[in-house]
């Protein structure tokens, strides 16, 4: 990706989606992406339900970054093979916390709205028959059952996996992350990682 494109991608994807670099020394900083266009890839596509609430910082590419358990996310890919996978939302401008409750915002309209976006988007980041699309949410949760309803059928033959969402609290970071790891064949010493972020 040259920087004409990944510029290209920021102003169509960016109040959405991010990419899996983190700052050391600040999570919340998206601008980190720019200074390393060249590891971004579509390798990993993680995929989340929606935007539970307003960014921590504006600008493009903030989603998935601070709150809670977002460090997760970044324990996970930061210094990983995961490093600078794309990550998105399944419905784009919802701002809800509950997913129970994205279900009353999801008109017929605004689901063939955000599919047709879902299938742009992925088309642009340049994914392949080899890219796996994780979802964030075991098979049967809300985007679990969103993503095999109305999106699934559009990729045809594709490698996805289900894994529970990083807010998961009953999950200390350590077994969500190398549960990921697990999952998606990743070699990584969680506490080597870990102890960058101290």
């Amino acid at each position: 990706m040259d920087r004409a494109e990944f510029q290209r991608l920021s102003e169509k994807y960016g109040d959405y989606s991010s990419w899996a670099i983190w700052n050391h020394e600040d999570e919340l900083d998206p601008t980190i992406i720019e200074s390393h266009i060249e590891e971004l890839n579509a390798k990993h596509v993680f995929i989340a339900y929606n935007a539970s609430r307003e960014f921590q910082r504006d600008g493009p590419w903030a989603n998935f970054r601070g709150f809670k358990h977002g460090r997760k996310l970044k324990f996970a890919c930061n210094d990983t093979a995961l490093r600078g996978s794309y990550l998105t939302d399944l419905f784009k401008g919802i701002k809800e916390v509950n997913s129970k409750n994205v279900q009353n915002y999801l008109t017929p309209e605004v689901v063939t709205e955000n599919v047709s976006l879902f299938l742009e988007e992925i088309s642009d980041i340049g994914t392949t028959k080899k890219t796996v699309y994780v979802i964030l949410g075991v098979r049967n949760s809300e985007v679990g059952k969103q993503f095999r309803s109305h999106f699934l059928d559009h990729l045809g033959d594709v490698n996805v996996k289900y894994y529970t969402h990083y807010s998961n609290y009953s999950l200390t970071d350590e077994k969500w992350v190398t549960g990921l790891w697990k999952e998606l064949g990743v070699k990584a010493n969680y506490e080597t990682i870990r102890q960058k972020y101290k």
